[in-house]
């Protein structure tokens, strides 16, 4: 692996942030990609400046939250989704750390007791709150692991639940799954 996930800390990492609109008739693209909305575009899906990534580099609470070498995440989410989020580059940054106070888990002791072994995944889902969707990936030989977790929230940071079918990528089965150990982060 690359780009910092060679050595995945024991936390969760923020991967992006992810515009939202409802589906409408037999439109079901409801994570639009690649638009021109943002102010820094200027009618179409603009990459970031060299100055705008140093700039969102530079910010320490950010970069605590990403993979330990996040310029190629940072440019392929700005691309992808940032410029459908109408807020220029360093705002649409700047959301993953105010938004990250969202990301909460109802029953963390449990959460840790999980670490490192298959659970049945009923069980991982109920330590989550309402507003949360998963994916999962399953290694050849069908056993099961969390790959990611999806807060839906508002743009305030609130619970977003009117959303009861979401699901991005592979549906996680109602089997036992396993939450991979991570490497401990210095420093927390």
């Amino acid at each position: 692996m690359t780009g910092g996930c060679d050595q995945v800390p024991q936390a969760f990492l923020t991967h992006g942030i992810w515009p939202y609109s409802a589906s409408v008739g037999d439109r079901t693209n409801r994570h639009p990609q690649f638009c021109s909305t943002s102010p820094s575009c200027k009618g179409e899906a603009c990459a970031m400046s060299e100055s705008d990534m140093k700039h969102v580099l530079a910010n320490e609470a950010l970069r605590k939250l990403v993979t330990r070498d996040p310029e190629g995440m940072f440019a392929h989410e700005w691309r992808k989704h940032g410029t459908c989020s109408g807020k220029t580059v360093q705002r649409y940054f700047q959301d993953f750390v105010d938004l990250r106070k969202s990301v909460v888990i109802e029953n963390p002791a449990e959460f840790d007791s999980m670490i490192g072994r298959a659970t049945p995944f009923a069980k991982i889902r109920k330590v989550f709150p309402a507003n949360t969707a998963f994916r999962c990936y399953r290694d050849h030989k069908g056993e099961q692991y969390l790959h990611e977790v999806f807060y839906l929230v508002d743009e305030g940071g609130h619970p977003y639940e009117q959303e009861k079918n979401l699901q991005i990528g592979v549906q996680c089965a109602e089997q036992d799954t396993w939450i991979p150990r991570g490497a401990l982060r210095s420093g927390g």
